[in-house]
């Protein structure tokens, strides 16, 4: 029975030998090594060992910061789904830290990068623009704020890029209607973008081909009155 045990411990010893490293740094050398890894611009390395920290040490006073720095760093490496995980990650758990606004804002920077093209879905844009919003709600007063507010703008440009796109497509189909369905939604959700002179002007070129020429008019009215240096006048005015 002796000889039996002796055996079964020494396949355990083994097998522990066998398993995984586990990292018995403190948590301060943890995120003195990360830190000097994101100096030396090594993005994916540093990403990886400040979540270490958490991994090791998830009850150390370093986890905030360590997951600030985290985040940054897969969003400089263009790892922007480890980014978020490490976003959302931190504002579950620490939403009155001090670098609450700042992560707000670093998410909406990573769903931002992965927005620009008006043929992708739509939704990176939205969610890019339902975090700046958040941020302008909830840190009026942040540092990021005025530039949270340009970059809705911005986002509010590529989604009426996206509708522009959608309606150009229905309507080198003549698929008229819903053209001007999309182009309507342009119009009344999106009036501060640069995409409404066109928008009206193809909505006069829709109803136009429905033959609905009152419709026309009010179209071409609408474009001379609000957008009086646009070059899209003269092109409604020859429908």
């Amino acid at each position: 029975m002796m000889k039996r045990l002796l055996i079964l411990l020494a396949l355990f010893a083994a097998a522990g030998c066998g398993g995984a490293k586990i990292d018995e740094s403190t948590d301060v050398e943890i995120y003195t090594e990360a830190h000097e890894k994101m100096t030396r611009k090594r993005w994916a390395a540093a990403g990886t060992r400040f979540e270490d920290l958490d991994k090791y040490h998830p009850a150390s006073p370093l986890v905030a910061d360590s997951l600030v720095l985290a985040a940054y760093s897969y969003y400089m490496d263009g790892n922007f789904a480890s980014a978020l995980a490490n976003i959302d990650r931190f504002l579950r758990f620490f939403p009155g830290h001090r670098h609450a606004d700042y992560m707000i804002y670093l998410r909406g920077m990573s769903f931002m990068a992965q927005a620009s093209d008006v043929q992708r879905d739509a939704s990176m844009t939205r969610d890019a623009l339902a975090a700046f919003n958040l941020l302008i709600e909830r840190f009026p007063d942040s540092e990021y704020a005025e530039n949270a507010k340009n970059k809705v703008m911005i986002l509010r440009g590529y989604l009426a890029g996206k509708l522009m796109f959608l309606a150009r497509q229905d309507q080198r189909e003549q698929n008229w209607t819903s053209s001007i369905t999309r182009l309507n939604v342009l119009v009344l959700t999106f009036q501060d973008t640069a995409m409404v002179p066109e928008a009206l002007y193809r909505l006069a070129a829709a109803y136009a081909a429905l033959g609905m020429e009152s419709q026309v008019r009010v179209q071409q009215e609408l474009l001379r009155v609000n957008f009086p240096d646009s070059d899209w006048i003269e092109k409604a005015q020859k429908l």
